[in-house]
Parts: C-alpha cells; structure tokens; sequence
C-alpha cells in the first residue's frame, strides 16, 4: 500500500489513542492479524499508541502482514521475521502474557 495507506496509520493511531484516553487500560494489545500490509513507514506510528502513557504494549501479525513488519522492523531487506521482536507475536496468548508479565514487572517495582 505504501504511502497510500498513510491515512489509515494516521486514523489507526488516532482512534488507539482515543480509546487509551477514554478507557483508561493498564495495558495495549494491538491485533493486526487480519491486516493486509505490504510496506509504508507511517504503520510504525500504530505501535506507539499508548506510549504517550508509557503502557505496556504488543502486537499481533497475521501472514498478510508478518513479512513486511518483519522489514518495517529490521530494515527493508531483513529477512528477520516480525516476531523477533520482544513485543510482536502471532498469538494473542503469547500476546497477551507479555503484556501482562511487563504489568507483574511494573507492580513489582512499585512494592
């Protein structure tokens, strides 16, 4: 999609953030398992959603859209696969423990 798809990052980082604001959560799991992605910088934007609250946060990919966060990630011809990352899996189990061990961490902290 490229930068066609600007509009889209720009409303998905929008509307992430809205809900952050107005829903108040511990915690962000972003699923894009269903997202069909090729490249365009501005998806990068999305994973920041919450960051201004410095929440935990994760991501889920799909196989529509793996390969090109994978680059996104790694750089436009990294071979490295998207779940390398500490924070983006392809389940929302995985998804979901990781966000949920960052927030044990953060009580942790705090006692």
């Amino acid at each position: 999609m490229g930068s066609s798809g600007n509009p889209d990052a720009s409303f998905m980082f929008a509307m992430g953030n809205a809900a952050v604001e107005a829903f108040g959560p511990g915690a962000v799991v972003l699923d894009m398992s269903q997202l069909a992605y090729e490249w365009g910088d501005m998806l990068e934007c999305v994973f920041d959603i919450g960051g201004h609250l410095r929440l935990p946060s994760s991501v889920i990919v799909g196989p529509q859209c793996r390969e090109a966060i994978g680059t996104l990630c790694f750089g436009i011809n990294s071979k490295e696969d998207a779940c390398q990352r500490d924070e983006i899996f392809d389940t929302l189990e995985d998804a979901w423990q990781y966000v949920t061990n960052k927030l044990d961490e953060i009580e942790d902290q705090r006692t």
